[in-house]
């Protein structure tokens, strides 16, 4: 079995040219391990005011859903390839659901 790898970390916000950077930021990182299997599992992490990014990194093919009490789908919601890394901006209490693809 693979793992998909999850880390929640807060951002910059830059007003002068209207971005919010990533940064991981010390104690502000939480990161959750699931194992990508037939069935959707979800993180009991959940996105915080301080930690908004969830920055994924899939150690196989995969399928994910994102949201308050996501279920992921194979052939629905983001497909992520082995050893692909993806960066989403998350809203308050929002979770990451991963299955195999």
């Amino acid at each position: 079995m693979a793992d998909l790898i999850i880390t929640y970390t807060g951002a910059l916000s830059d007003p002068p040219r209207n971005q919010i950077v990533p940064l991981e930021k010390g104690a502000d990182i939480e990161t959750e391990v699931e194992v990508i299997g037939g069935s959707s599992v979800a993180t009991t992490a959940v996105a915080t005011a301080q930690r908004r990014i969830a920055s994924l990194l899939a150690g196989a093919d995969c399928w994910v859903m994102i949201g308050l009490t996501p279920v992921a789908v194979a052939g629905s919601g983001r497909k992520m390839l082995t050893g692909e890394r993806l960066q989403f901006w998350l809203e308050v209490g929002h979770k990451v659901a991963v299955i195999q693809a």
